[in-house]
């Protein structure tokens, strides 16, 4: 089967003006430059580049055929032909466009060239929840589906190479899907996103470095039963990842007799309370346990928390970076060689002596911590003192203060800075350090210090209930507080990445080292430039 068959090929529209226009220009370097380094920079190209060379130009079919099977996606929406109606010739249309994805399946497994060329394997199914009763009634949903599932399971040990398959569905996944990879004991990595049918399996001759779990689902509080009866093979899992509250207990209670996940370096999981148990327990049998990531729902009862989750000094004696609660974290952190921490955004109690309490016992850590990531906390130049005086090996510190949580003085604000050039501004003594922009005023001039080898600063103003204007804590820093504040700084520190400025409305001043010299942008972030709270960027 050539390029031409593949249905990511031929989806590709180019005008032939374009066309002549790219082999013209690419030529003289396609007869220069050696095939070997093209193949080196097309790995560098997305999905949808490697494509549109190859069909565009013949002359870059050889260099980019790998990279086209590499990555494969069958994609099934069953809704298609329920909402077809009595629409006879739309129906037909639909069934025909399903025969012809089965039968390009079906020819690329058969081809030893490209089937041996396929790395990763993504097989989706859209049911249309909203006519789920009706669309699994219908004998032609049902004819299709099985259809499809088949070429599937056909072609699958077709390919090799294998490295990675995602299946993902809004119903259940197909017990046959499950067998079929069951083929593949030496498979890297295996998502599964969709529902498991009551005692469905998890075949134990599927053996993954990465297994990836997500389901929709509700949240059960108590310790479930062992509904799962068998789960992947533990043998060479190295990261795990449980997007489910209801299946993340389960498929942790299933693997803890398996004995140790001897390479087992990453866990992130869903977690309630109710589940303390299973977590502590699972732990125990994680000896090389490196990352742990706990994903809460936000209303964790901390007592029980605190009763329920006990583990001994010895269990994971390797933990490095942990991502959760606070209230876990209180209990997992000391004792542990932890370099990174990042404390979820909404179990927090923001007061000071709380805070202050925390960041002690996080501090007990045998790391040195090294990143420290915060939620927002109380707008108090203690708390910089404390993390300078307890994490003084920090080079990464991200956090936001909260103006909401103190009343005021209206009158007790920075002066304004109005010179972009005036770097040694004198504050008026009256100057409040309860305020964003007063805090790091108060950090800019060294009356606040910071840790001494601080290469990346975030620090935000998070206030969610400010929104006029016109008030003086409400309002984002200007540019030539932020100029002055970002220079100074970066003569203290040696810092290569700086973020100051306010969360809401997403406007924040980024100074970034760039080929040695730095930069300050005013950037206006969209919703779609927020970073997600787990992540360490």
């Amino acid at each position: 089967m050539g390029v031409e068959d593949d249905p990511a090929v031929l989806n590709v529209d180019v005008k032939e003006e374009a066309t002549q226009t790219f082999r013209t220009h690419w030529r003289p370097l396609i007869e220069i430059v050696p095939v070997e380094i093209w193949r080196e920079c097309w790995m560098y190209a997305d999905d949808r580049g490697h494509r549109t060379l190859a069909f565009v130009c013949r002359l870059f079919r050889d260099i980019c055929l790998p990279f086209v099977f590499k990555k494969l996606s069958y994609s099934l929406v069953i809704g298609g032909l329920a909402n077809t109606g009595d629409n006879t010739s739309a129906r037909k249309g639909w069934v025909y466009d399903m025969k012809t994805r089965v039968k390009r399946m079906q020819e690329l497994a058969s081809s030893q060239q490209h089937a041996s060329m396929v790395r990763e394997c993504r097989f989706h199914t859209s049911f249309d929840t909203r006519r789920r009763k009706a669309i699994k009634k219908s004998n032609a949903v049902k004819s299709a589906y099985n259809g499809f599932v088949e070429a599937f399971t056909f072609a699958l040990p077709h390919f090799t190479n294998l490295t990675r398959v995602d299946i993902i569905t809004d119903l259940d996944i197909d017990g046959r899907i499950l067998s079929a990879l069951a083929l593949f004991p030496r498979i890297d990595s295996v998502c599964l996103s969709g529902t498991f049918a009551r005692g469905e399996s998890i075949n134990t001759l599927i053996k993954p470095r990465i297994l990836e779990v997500y389901q929709e689902d509700g949240i059960e509080y108590s310790d479930p039963p062992s509904n799962i009866p068998q789960v992947v093979s533990s043998q060479r899992l190295e990261e795990l990842h449980l997007h489910s509250y209801i299946l993340a207990p389960r498929i942790m209670y299933a693997l803890t007799p398996q004995g140790n996940c001897p390479h087992l370096t990453v866990l992130e999981i869903n977690f309630v309370t109710g589940h303390a148990t299973v977590l502590a327990a699972f732990l125990a049998v994680c000896p090389q346990l490196r990352t742990l990531i706990i994903n809460d729902h936000h209303d964790l009862d901390a007592q029980r928390a605190i009763l329920e989750f006990s583990i001994s000094p010895t269990t994971i004696p390797l933990l490095e970076s942990f991502f959760g609660p606070a209230v876990l974290a209180n209990l997992i952190i000391p004792g542990r060689p932890v370099q990174k921490i990042a404390l979820d955004l909404f179990q927090w109690d923001k007061r000071l002596d709380a805070v202050v309490t925390t960041m002690e016992r996080l501090s007990r850590s045998t790391g040195p911590v090294r990143e420290l990531k915060l939620p927002a906390i109380v707008c108090h130049p203690n708390i910089v003192t404390t993390i300078t005086r307890l994490f003084p090996d920090l080079t990464s510190l991200r956090f936001r203060v909260d103006d909401a949580e103190h009343e005021h003085d209206v009158n007790c604000a920075p002066e304004e800075i109005y010179d972009e050039r005036r770097l040694d501004f004198v504050f008026d003594k009256h100057h409040c350090p309860f305020s964003y922009e007063g805090l790091l005023c108060q950090i800019a001039s060294r009356h606040i210090s910071l840790p001494q080898g601080l290469e990346c600063l975030r620090l935000n103003q998070f206030d969610m209930s400010l929104r006029d204007n016109n008030r003086m804590f409400g309002q984002c820093l200007s540019d030539a507080v932020a100029n002055a504040v970002a220079t100074l700084l970066g003569a203290t520190y040696p810092l290569k990445e700086l973020w100051i400025g306010r969360d809401y409305p997403h406007v924040i001043f980024q100074r970034q080292e760039y080929e040695k010299e730095w930069r300050i942008v005013l950037r206006c972030r969209d919703l779609s430039y927020l970073s997600n709270d787990g992540d360490w960027d």
